[in-house]
């Protein structure tokens, strides 16, 4: 087990991340695939490093898992388990969500269950006002994910820790799925043809994975503040 403050293996984590990041966008096709499967791997792998018995890292560590089983999947294309993969990526979220819950103070908890909840199924609802007749499993789980993502969000800067890795980290996975989401969305709905549009389905970076890569590496370096289980 790492102790929290030790600053070289961090170094050299971030540098490979970095390295890892820069090659995924220079490289093409199964190559660029592979650095950025790594990548999340590597994110999920140096969180052991953090291994012991509190509710953060047991949370933190299972959504980190549950990501790379969905990345097993969409990063390699396999549009065919998309929908489970929408569904780890779900656990993913409740998992962070549970950590979250851990760290709040118990007279909160019935109050983030009660709004977590709602939120969940305004979503499918809203999946179904939208999108109508092309509504199917995996809008409604992608949906249920998101709507949880932005709550675990919003959450952890209500109960924000100094430095912040946790909260930014999520607010970055965001962004990221923001640029996923808006690549699917002419799926099911008629988006209007504007140069803001167009840049948010087709940007001439891969801005998705601009923004996932550093969410992961600092998700996984979330627990170096780690006080009583944030």
């Amino acid at each position: 087990m790492l102790k929290r403050n030790s600053a070289i293996p961090v170094a050299l984590f971030c540098a490979v991340e970095l390295i890892l990041a820069i090659l995924l966008h220079t490289e093409r096709g199964m190559a660029s695939r592979h650095l950025s499967f790594a990548a999340v791997v590597l994110a999920c792998v140096f969180c052991f490093f953090y291994i012991e018995k509190s509710a953060a890292y047991i949370f933190t560590q299972s959504a980190l898992i549950f990501t790379v089983a969905a990345d097993s999947i969409l990063v390699y294309n396999r549009m065919d388990y998309a929908t489970l993969a929408m569904c780890f990526f779900s656990v993913t979220q409740l998992s962070y969500a549970a950590r979250l819950h851990a760290v709040m103070p118990r007279a909160h908890r019935p109050y983030h269950f009660a709004v977590r909840l709602l939120g969940s199924l305004v979503a499918i609802l809203l999946v179904y006002c939208l999108a109508g007749d092309t509504a199917d499993a995996l809008a409604v789980i992608s949906l249920f994910y998101f709507a949880n993502l932005l709550m675990n969000a919003v959450y952890a800067f209500v109960y924000f820790q100094k430095p912040g890795l946790f909260a930014i980290g999520l607010l970055l996975f965001v962004f990221c799925d923001i640029f996923v989401g808006f690549s699917m969305l002419g799926g099911y709905l008629s988006l209007p043809d504007t140069p803001f549009i167009r840049f948010l389905v087709s940007p001439p970076l891969n801005m998705a994975w601009v923004f996932y890569l550093p969410s992961q590496v600092l998700l996984s370096l979330s627990l170096i503040s780690y006080k009583k289980g944030a």
